[in-house]
């Protein structure tokens, strides 16, 4: 092994041992940010509910779907095997790129 090799390695080795120990994490903090996602989940689900006149939970693929694609008639970019239209996180982000003006939960 070379002399500059050795030298690399020996000043990872601190570095890796105490990644092996694990990390902390900061409860609270990640307590207020889940606290802020659950907030922001609910306002866009009202959002899509006052919209569309009806309840959607938009973590169903097959509700949030029928929404986007029957009620608000957004274009199907892309199908699922089955048939039926994909509202994976790119469709959605290619939608939200045309339509975020006049539907701007899609953001």
């Amino acid at each position: 092994m070379k002399q500059d090799e050795l030298i690399k390695e020996q000043r990872v080795a601190p570095i890796l041992t105490a990644m092996e120990k694990g990390f902390r994490v900061d409860v609270h903090t990640l307590r207020n940010i889940k606290r802020s996602y659950e907030s922001t989940l609910f306002n866009l689900e009202k959002e899509i509910q006052t919209k569309s006149g009806k309840t959607v939970r938009i973590d169903s693929n097959r509700e949030l779907g029928d929404t986007l694609f029957r009620e608000f008639s957004l274009p199907s970019l892309r199908n699922t095997p089955t048939g039926k239209p994909c509202v994976s996180v790119d469709v959605l982000e290619r939608l939200c790129d045309f339509y975020a003006d006049t539907h701007p939960f899609l953001k």
